[in-house]
């Protein structure tokens, strides 16, 4: 009986472990990937297209990197649209489109991003 009990609460603790831990490393990396985003719209919005190009692969570089520690962490239909809208934020910039069609997909690219480490927080609400 006292085995079982010690295994309950060491099974509880891992749990809560792997959770926070979880959290913390989505929180993490969102906000790096975010941080990137945003600066690869202020140059963007400048017109600084040499440095565009190179924040561009810098931003796919991390994204694919990001990708393979959170498609075991999250659903992948939180993914896909980080990866379509990416794929077509990094498109635009390369036909140079107007700064209006950029600037909402900006946006959306951001939305998605946050929501991912919003909807995967270590909460009751979103356990049950």
């Amino acid at each position: 009986m006292k085995g079982s009990v010690v295994f309950m609460i060491v099974g509880f603790i891992v749990i809560i472990s792997v959770g926070w831990i979880q959290q913390t490393y989505l929180q993490k990396s969102s906000k790096k990937l975010l941080e990137s985003v945003n600066a690869l719209e202020i140059l963007a919005n400048h017109d600084k297209i040499s440095e565009v190009d190179g924040k561009i692969v810098e931003l796919t570089r991390e994204w694919e990197k990001m990708s393979k520690i959170w498609k075991i962490l999250v659903y992948h239909d939180e993914i896909q649209p980080i990866e379509e809208t990416l794929v077509e934020v990094c498109a635009d910039l390369g036909k140079k489109l107007e700064d209006s069609q950029i600037s909402s997909k900006f946006e959306l690219l951001k939305m998605y991003i946050k929501n991912v480490s919003e909807n995967n927080q270590f909460i009751l609400e979103n356990i049950l």
